[in-house]
This record gives structure tokens, C-alpha cells and sequence, in this order.
């Protein structure tokens, strides 16, 4: 049978709108809502990557759809209904929340907002996985009788789009997320989605964001509703909405490569027809710009390294910490190698782990920007604002034995 996605025009940003279009994505799938059974626990997972950028950058979930969302769903008479979030490292979950107007949402509707931080997180087993054979995943996801994500659709400077299958990286402990840019964020996404399977997909296109994400996108208004059951079915339709052919996006061929290939024939697209809804996207950063004093040793460094160290010299240059550090040799890509000159050089990723004491060096695969730009403010004499990189350093046995050394809840 073909997987279905959903495609719905929103005329209007106000959740009694947006209701009648997640009706309408519903309706158009045969209520897979319908499944929720009288007194359920049903968890919605929005995507909430900023504490303080509004949903109208097309970085975050817009909250209305949330709300809508959760109007959808009370027809079915849930016992209760939770909007939990992990956020990104550093970040604070309530303070986003309430930024956002969650709060309001929950007064005003009875559903609880959940700091999965404050919750409890286990290890799953994930006999399949290819990096991970466990992971430490909130259990609230995990027991959940019917799982929603409400993910934004963007482009991402490490995975290139962040639709569905990137979303489930709010599920996870700040220990697993450091695991993950460390062993191979890629492959760590798909090894999640082999974990934490939801029941249903809804996806944020009223604004979407272009560019640099996940946290500089610029916003993209596409009054669009995208629902599906399959991750990988609504992602590779999103991804060809953003003007993306799938097999750009690493995540889709590791999917592929996982489960098999999913022919775009056997993806049956109902509501607006796909080609109405293309609109290409301004990709994410994928090079390094020419700066005086900055030399470049690229040793075949994939797009993603390359993207995530001119987005992290780009903060460095804002706070004056680059200017501190020139002259500097910045070195990426498994081929690189040191230069017989003396010089102040910056190691960054993981595949050059070899070369971490021949200078400063950045762990990570690709590496975060935080982590590269606060290493180039202590090489300027600046505190570092996201703690020792020490902290992000693991080995192999760190993120593949947890299942011979836990015991897990699945």
C-alpha cells in the first residue's frame, strides 16, 4: 500500500483556522486519530529549538497549530494530554514555553506543559541500531498511548532539511544529544527513529524557514499543513517542497539504506498537488568564507563541517573573539594534514581526532558551532559559554555498549 501524506492549504494563522485545516489533513487520511482510545495519554511533541525566536522566523513550531492540534484531539476524549519538549543544549524548556504562549495554551485547553528535563529518561535498546544499541529517551515519549510530533519545516546547516525524522532529537537527555555530534549525528538520527516511533506527523508549513537553521532561518510563509504516518514519506515530501531532490539530504539515504528504498511513486499525495506547493529554499550554509588572516586546510571535509565553522566564525566575529585569534589555521576534513610551519592551528571533527594535540581542538561529526566558536573565544582569552569541551568528548565503547551495561526498558 502507498504511504499517504497530506497536503492542506491554512487560510489564516489563528488556531480556530488552523483547526479546520488539521481537520481537513486528517480527513484526507482516513483519521488515523480515530485510533485514541477514550482516557489515553496522547503526547504532542512540537519542535522548539530557540527559547526566545518567535514562531514567525519559521525556527519553531507555531503554537497555534499546537493549540489546533490539541482541539483535534479532544474530540476523541483523551485522559489527558501532554506538549513536551526537550530543548536544545543550554536552552531552557519553561522559558520557551512561556516566551511562546504554552502556557496560555494549557490554561485555556487543560493540556500540561512538560519539561522532559524534569522527567525521567531510560535506556531503550535499539537491536537494530547501527552507532547506538541503546539510548537514554525520555519515558514520557516512551509511554505514551499516542504519539504526535509537530515539527517545522527548514533547512539545517548539519542535516540539510529538519522535518520529521530530525524532530525526535527533542526526546532525548543532554548526555545522549552530546553523544550523538560526537559518534555521527546522521546515522544517530536514523538509530533514534529506530527507538521512538510515533503515531502521527504534523508538520509546520504555515512558517517555514530557509537558510541557516536551525536557529537563523529566515522565515518562508507557505500556509501549509503536511500529515503523514511515515517519517521518511513526509520528509521526502517536504524535502522536494523546499526544492530538494531526496537523495541530496543524507538522513534520506541512510534511511534508505536502513529500510530499504521508498520510491516516490509509492508516496500517494492527497489535498494540493505537490507541484503547486514547490518553492525552493535558500540552502543552509555549506562553505567557508576567505578571511584575512584565516587559513583553510580542507582535507575533503563534507558540506556540513565546513557549514557549521563559518556559522560558528560568523558568532566569534560578533562578540570580537576571531580578531583575537589571527592569525589561525583552521583544519577540517579526514584528509587534512599539519603544515610543517608554526602556527596556531584549530583542529575541528571528529575524523581528525588523530590531530587533537596540534593545537585547539573541536570534537563532533559535524561538530557543533557553539563548541568551535567557544573554542575560539578561549583561544581569544573569553570564558566559554557552554561549559568544558571535555564534556563532549566520549569514545566508541561510550555510545554503543549502554545495552551490556544497562538494563534497558525495551
Amino acid at each position: 500500500m502507498p504511504e499517504k501524506v497530506s497536503i492542506v492549504n491554512c487560510f489564516g494563522e489563528d488556531h480556530v483556522s488552523l483547526t479546520k485545516a488539521v481537520t481537513h489533513a486528517m480527513d484526507l487520511l482516513d483519521s488515523p486519530l480515530s485510533s485514541i482510545r477514550s482516557g489515553s495519554r496522547v503526547v504532542i511533541k512540537p519542535n522548539i529549538t530557540a527559547q526566545d525566536i518567535s514562531w514567525r522566523q519559521g525556527v519553531v513550531t507555531n503554537p497555534n497549530l499546537v493549540r489546533a492540534i490539541i482541539e483535534v484531539v479532544q474530540q476523541y476524549n483523551p485522559g489527558e494530554i501532554l506538549i513536551a519538549e526537550a530543548i536544545a543544549i543550554g536552552l531552557d524548556v519553561k522559558r520557551a514555553f512561556s516566551f511562546l504562549g504554552y502556557d496560555k495554551i494549557a490554561r485555556e485547553t487543560g493540556a500540561k506543559l512538560v519539561d522532559l528535563y524534569d522527567e525521567e529518561f531510560a535506556h531503550f535498546s535499539i537491536p537494530k541500531g547501527k552507532l547506538h544499541h541503546s539510548m537514554e529517551i525520555a519515558k514520557t515519549v516512551m509511554g505514551a498511548d499516542y504519539l504526535i510530533t509537530v515539527p517545522v519545516m527548514k533547512t539545517h546547516v548539519a542535516t540539510e532539511i529538519s522535518v520529521c525524522m530530525k524532530c525526535l532529537m527533542g526526546t532525548i537527555s543532554v548526555e545522549q544529544n552530546k553523544t550523538f555530534h560526537f559518534s555521527g549525528l546522521w546515522q544517530s538520527i536514523i538509530d533514534l527513529n529506530l527507538a521512538v516511533k510515533p503515531d502521527l506527523f504534523i508538520v509546520d508549513g504555515t512558517v517555514a524557514g530557509e537558510g541557516d537553521g536551525p536557529m537563523a532561518n529566515k522565515p518562508v510563509r507557505l500556509d501549509k499543513v503536511i500529515a503523514g504516518m511515515n517519517p521518511r514519506a513526509v520528509d521526502m515530501v517536504a524535502a522536494r517542497m523546499m526544492g530538494f531532490e531526496p537523495g541530496e539530504s543524507a538522513l534520506l539515504g541512510m534511511a534508505a539504506e536502513c529500510w530499504g528504498p521508498l520510491p516516490e511513486s509509492e508516496i500517494q499525495i492527497l489535498g494540493e498537488p505537490l507541484e503547486k506547493t514547490i518553492k525552493p529554499f535558500k540552502r543552509a550554509t555549506n562553505s567557508v568564507a576567505a578571511r584575512e588572516g584565516i587559513t583553510y586546510l580542507n582535507g575533503n571535509a563534507c558540506a556540513a563541517c565546513a557549514g557549521v565553522i563559518e556559522l560558528a566564525l560568523r558568532r566569534a566575529e560578533r562578540v570580537e573573539a576571531l580578531d583575537k585569534s589571527r592569525p589561525l589555521r583552521i583544519l577540517f576534513g579526514p584528509d587534512a594534514v599539519i603544515p610543517q610551519k608554526e602556527g596556531t592551528n584549530l583542529v575541528v571533527g571528529r575524523c581528525l581526532s588523530q590531530l587533537k594535540d596540534a593545537g585547539y581542538f573541536v570534537p563532533g561529526c559535524p561538530p557543533q558551532v557553539f563548541l568551535i566558536s567557544d573554542e575560539i573565544g578561549e583561544m581569544a582569552g573569553c570564558e566559554r559559554g557552554f561549559g568544558c569541551k571535555e564534556d563532549y568528548m566520549f569514545c566508541d565503547t561510550d555510545f554503543i555498549s549502554h545495552s551490556s551495561r544497562n538494563h534497558p526498558a525495551s
